[in-house]
């Protein structure tokens, strides 16, 4: 009984842990995606300069 009881338990932190690590990656990806939006501004302004547009043409 006490084996079953055991079994549970294993496969019920092994789930969870498996929903936290989705979580985690979803987390991981939004904050990487918002960074990226916010930062589309500042590096327009470095990138889109006559210097910068030699490299464009690599």
């Amino acid at each position: 009984m006490l084996g079953a009881i055991a079994q549970k338990f294993v496969v019920r932190t092994l789930v969870e842990d498996f929903i936290d690590c989705l979580y985690q990656q979803n987390s991981d990806r939004m904050l990487t995606q918002s960074t990226a939006k916010l930062s589309e501004q500042a590096l327009q302004k470095i990138w889109d300069n006559p210097d910068d547009a030699e490299y464009d043409q690599l």
